[in-house]
């Protein structure tokens, strides 16, 4: 029978063989840590993401949130002024005037001149300007007689004033009647169509028809009207417009009933004409549209409105009408506005609150860097194992 050799036991290494290689070589060993390293730089990477997302919410929506409670408040004390404190007014007084009486037209167009002079200057005027804006003129306040009604019979002789406003047909609602239309001059003496409102005739005791004396003229009362927005600036400048009210100018003095009655766009010459001796002003209303102003607006609005004293269009206006045909008399409008009470403890209050916030947000902003280079950081030294594979694979260490 063959003999099978035995199998040839290695022998020791030769001195010149070298050191034994590894199995698999570098590239094995590579191949093998590559999708520990890929994961554990896939996971640095999102951790470091995550972080700089958090901090650039934070940083935008912090301040965002800032301005939305800021603007809330000032929108709070806005709804709850007065309608008067909202609007813009220009005044001018035409008592002892002298010049030619000025007409509802004139009026209107000076109204249209002022309007466009409170843009220019950055204002923000409420429209449409045809039914917010109104023209007008006062008249009063003057003894009324003539009333019959217990209630007035049992204190002083009532007081009215003769109110004209370009926007009555589209401020009140019609309930009796018509609105005035025409004069009938009669000589030294005029016959007035007039409104009243229905507390006013209720409380005057007059109706469609009744015949009313002041200053010498006589008042027939053509039509009751009803406030269509009685909160409005139109029927709170004046606050005897819509309704009556009591008034002691003293505490001697017998108590009274202050009252307004509106005539038409045709009674205004003959107003000033015929009761020049009474106290005469024109007015103008421009409501402001504040819905959209926010609180970093709201220094803005106030020195616009700290100015609007000193706009050129008052005088151009005040100009304009003074007019007359025959010789020069100066006619002096002033313009105010009621919101420079509200907004200057506002803008004082939410500018030492801007300052607290600041070093908030500075606080937050360096939180953030921070972070940021925090989470860099980390992602370097858990990279500090794939950095060093690609060295041994030759890469530059600029590939960093």
């Amino acid at each position: 029978m063959s003999r099978r050799k035995p199998a040839a036991r290695a022998g020791p290494p030769h001195p010149d063989a070298g050191p034994p290689r590894p199995r698999g070589g570098l590239r094995a060993r590579a191949r093998a840590a590559g999708p520990a390293v890929t994961g554990t730089g896939a996971a640095a990477s999102a951790t470091l993401a995550l972080l700089v997302l958090i901090c650039t919410f934070v940083a935008v929506a912090v301040p965002r949130a800032s301005l939305g409670y800021r603007t809330t408040v000032l929108q709070r004390a806005f709804a709850a002024a007065p309608a008067t404190q909202k609007t813009v007014l220009a005044d001018g007084d035409l008592s002892g005037f002298g010049g030619k009486p000025l007409t509802a037209a004139q009026l209107e167009k000076a109204r249209v001149q002022l309007a466009a002079g409170l843009q220019r200057d950055g204002l923000p005027l409420a429209g449409p300007a045809t039914r917010w804006q109104w023209s007008g003129l006062t008249a009063g306040s003057i003894p009324l007689s003539g009333v019959t009604a217990p209630g007035v019979q049992h204190t002083a002789q009532p007081q009215l004033e003769l109110l004209y406003r370009s926007t009555l047909a589209s401020q009140s609602v019609l309930a009796a009647g018509s609105l005035p239309t025409k004069l009938v001059r009669r000589g030294s003496a005029a016959t007035f169509q007039v409104a009243v409102t229905t507390a006013t005739a209720a409380r005057l005791g007059v109706r469609v028809g009744s015949r009313l004396r002041t200053a010498g003229q006589t008042l027939v009362v053509t039509g009751i009207v009803r406030p269509a927005r009685p909160a409005s600036a139109f029927w709170t400048v004046d606050p005897v417009a819509a309704a009556p009210r009591l008034t002691q100018l003293s505490v001697d003095s017998a108590p009274f009933w202050s009252n307004a009655a509106f005539v038409g766009p045709a009674e205004v010459p003959a107003v000033q004409s015929y009761l020049s001796g009474v106290p005469l002003h024109t007015l103008w209303s421009f409501p402001l549209d504040l819905r959209s102003v926010t609180a970093d607006q709201a220094p803005g609005l106030q020195r616009d409105l700290q100015a609007v004293s000193y706009l050129p269009v008052a005088g151009s206006v005040g100009s304009t009408l003074g007019i007359p045909t025959d010789k020069f008399v100066p006619y002096s409008v002033s313009i105010s506005n009621g919101l420079v009470v509200i907004l200057p403890s506002f803008v004082a209050t939410d500018d030492a609150v801007q300052r607290a916030l600041s070093l908030l947000f500075v606080s937050l902003a360096v939180i953030a860097a921070v972070v940021v280079l925090l989470g860099a950081r980390l992602v370097t030294l858990r990279r500090d194992q794939e950095f060093t594979m690609m060295r041994a694979r030759g890469a530059s260490p600029r590939s960093r």
